[in-house]
């Protein structure tokens, strides 16, 4: 990564639809992503949660297969 992208990567600013509000420390930002875009009606949510992924997370399988091969090892 070169230190423009790092730097970029590393700022502050929101780039939720182009929100671009800056916030002084990460907490903040965080706090901002939560209360302001994420959307938490229980309605929406199950909705989400009853969707099929396009995709699964390498970790999410991982994690999984890490399980799995515990069990069967006795490890």
């Amino acid at each position: 990564m070169t230190g423009i992208a790092a730097a970029s990567f590393f700022s502050n600013n929101c780039q939720f639809g182009g929100c671009g509000l800056h916030f002084e420390s990460l907490a903040e930002l965080i706090v901002h992503i939560e209360d302001n875009h994420i959307d938490t009606d229980p309605r929406v949510l199950e909705k989400q949660e009853l969707q099929q992924p396009t995709y699964v997370a390498l970790s999410y399988i991982n994690r999984d297969l890490g399980y799995q091969c515990t069990q069967y090892h006795n490890i």
